[in-house]
């Protein structure tokens, strides 16, 4: 593995509220430096106790995505999962971020990638996977068993784990997304009724004559 450094900036800013020469930090510019890539940064906000700590933007930047506290309800805590889109930036250039509720679905999706483990050693991953660390594991195939990694990431349709070789190319995506296929366009001859729930479907109408108008002339 390439030597890699985290060199953190943080974003303070003068408080009235609190008085003259008091400051609260409002966040951090996070920068990974990592031996033969292109350094990567990246602002994270924090306000009180929502926000990233340091270990999680150094994942964040390594590509994973982090469980960590996103809001409260009343007195309780409310997880969630972030990781960084590096396809997208917003307009003070920031990449864009990915955000999901935490499910708790995680775990499940974990039981379904074929790794050789025992339950205790897959709780132990589980945890890990949270904190956005990349996982060695030996996984089921064809042909016996393969050496890859895993990490936490940001589906569609909530939490995932993406699966890797050791050089961090993704293999495949759990859990899987489906497309969603359209039903072929059917047509209803005029004067039948649609059924009930029928999508797609257009009635055929059948085009009428032209009046015939006589011109009248006085």
């Amino acid at each position: 593995m390439n030597n890699s450094a985290l060199v953190v900036l943080p974003k303070v800013v003068e408080n009235k509220e609190l008085g003259d020469g008091f400051y609260v930090m409002k966040g951090f510019h996070a920068t990974r430096v990592e031996e033969g890539k292109p350094d990567i940064s990246q602002f994270l906000p924090v306000y009180k106790t929502i926000g990233f700590n340091i270990d999680q933007a150094d994942r964040l930047l390594n590509g994973a995505a982090v469980r960590h506290v996103q809001g409260w309800d009343g007195k309780k805590p409310k997880y969630g999962y972030s990781q960084i889109n590096f396809q997208e930036k917003t307009e003070n250039g920031n990449f864009k971020m990915m955000r999901k509720t935490d499910d708790e679905s995680l775990l499940k999706t974990l039981g379904t990638i074929g790794i050789i483990a025992r339950q205790e050693e897959k709780e132990e991953m589980y945890l890990r996977l949270q904190k956005g660390d990349r996982i060695a594991v030996n996984v089921r195939d064809g042909e016996g068993t393969k050496r890859l990694q895993i990490q936490a990431a940001v589906r569609k349709s909530g939490p995932g784990i993406d699966l890797m070789d050791n050089h961090g190319t993704i293999l495949k995506k759990y859990p899987e997304e489906v497309a969603r296929k359209l039903q072929p366009l059917q047509t209803v001859p005029e004067g039948k009724k649609v059924p009930e729930g029928a999508k797609n479907t257009l009635t055929s109408v059948k085009p009428k004559e032209p009046s015939k108008v006589k011109n009248r002339i006085k």
